[in-house]
């Protein structure tokens, strides 16, 4: 049994043209990107802020940060507390802000405590974009006063390409061009996987991988804003999502409950309440984090770590390497693809290898 890594290929026959998702109705002007990045590159195009810098989180992935730099604007950064709260006091700061991008982490809604200050921001003209990526499927009030919304969408599901843009308050422009290039490595890859889960031919694996990695290097190289796939649109727009919602939180309660007794694992968040859809089954963990993620891999399950730290942050030693969120996390598949089954061996597998790490 295999859990984890990139998703694969959805079979697409019974879709119908001509839905639109619910979760993007509510906004009055949309934009679908190949990518988060592509969104977040969009909305860099049209605005006209009143300073080149962009007060960003510390704990943030560097595909979010790369945009910023590469539009000239200077990066500063403010505090989180241990559940990923902005700590308010970090968020004044000497530089007149020209942008704020804040988010809430892994489908909580973490950045609940910023209503005064982005209402504070509006005043002085500092344009706020929120990344909803992570909170995408959960079911609570967003920041009314943002500008701007951005997502990606293809971290979700088996899609080739996805990402929006989105305002309530802007018009926003239209990517028209597909990035042809980006959407056949990742066809590619989604393809492979597919076959590789139905044959599980481990001849394959190295050629999905190689796909997936040869297309997040050239998103590197063209973080430009390309549209979205026909294909993925059609997809998106079809998606069972109180299916997809009613999974992730059995599985996340599933893993919260089985891993409650494991001496190095802390759950970063507890038990859901009534809005949360996961986005993954957070844990954090002491020292031996990397050697767990590697005896993980041993039994073929693939925990990502979100993130690697950006560069800027560790050549600006602007956090302590050593003493960081970075350094702990891993992240549990808990996504539609998976049921109680899968949840219960991931729990019986880590409960196998405690004894190594008590």
């Amino acid at each position: 049994m295999e859990i984890g890594s990139e998703f694969w290929l959805t079979e697409q026959s019974h879709l119908k043209a001509n839905q639109e998702s619910e979760r993007t109705l509510k906004f009055k002007n949309i934009s679908f990107t190949s990518s988060g990045r592509g969104a977040i590159s969009l909305v860099l195009q049209q605005i006209k802020p009143i300073a080149y810098t962009v007060l960003l989180p510390k704990y943030i992935c560097s595909s979010m940060i790369l945009p910023f730099t590469e539009s000239g604007y200077q990066c500063i950064f403010y505090d989180l507390d241990e559940k990923l709260n902005p700590v308010l006091e970090t968020l004044e700061v000497e530089q007149k802000v020209g942008v704020f991008l804040h988010l809430g982490y892994f489908g909580f809604n973490t950045n609940n405590n910023l209503r005064e200050y982005i209402t504070k921001l509006n005043e002085a003209n500092t344009i706020v974009i929120e990344d909803i990526t992570h909170t995408l499927f959960s079911n609570f009030t967003r920041h009314s006063k943002n500008d701007y919304y951005v997502a990606s969408i293809r971290k979700w599901m088996g899609i080739a390409t996805g990402g929006f843009a989105a305002s309530n308050t802007h018009f926003l422009l239209q990517p028209i061009d597909e990035q042809i290039n980006f959407l056949e490595l990742r066809l590619k890859g989604l393809s492979l996987k597919k076959m590789y889960i139905e044959s599980q031919n481990e001849t394959l694996k190295n050629s999905f991988l190689n796909s997936f990695n040869q297309a997040e290097l050239l998103l590197d190289e063209q973080s430009s804003p390309y549209a979205m796939d026909e294909a993925s649109q059609l997809f998106y727009d079809n998606l069972d999502v109180e299916d997809l919602v009613n999974k992730r939180r059995e599985n996340y309660q599933v893993l919260e409950e089985g891993l409650k007794n494991v001496s190095f694992v802390e759950s970063l968040f507890g038990d859901l309440e009534g809005r949360e859809c996961p986005f993954f089954y957070p844990i954090l963990i002491k020292e031996v984090r990397n050697e767990v993620k590697k005896a993980l891999i041993d039994e073929k399950i693939y925990c990502p770590v979100h993130w690697p730290i950006p560069k800027v942050l560790i050549e600006n030693q602007i956090i302590d390497r050593k003493n960081s969120i970075y350094n702990e996390i891993l992240s549990i598949p808990c996504d539609q693809r998976y049921g109680e089954q899968e949840m219960s061996h991931v729990v019986r597998v880590i409960k196998k290898i405690s004894n190594r790490f008590t």
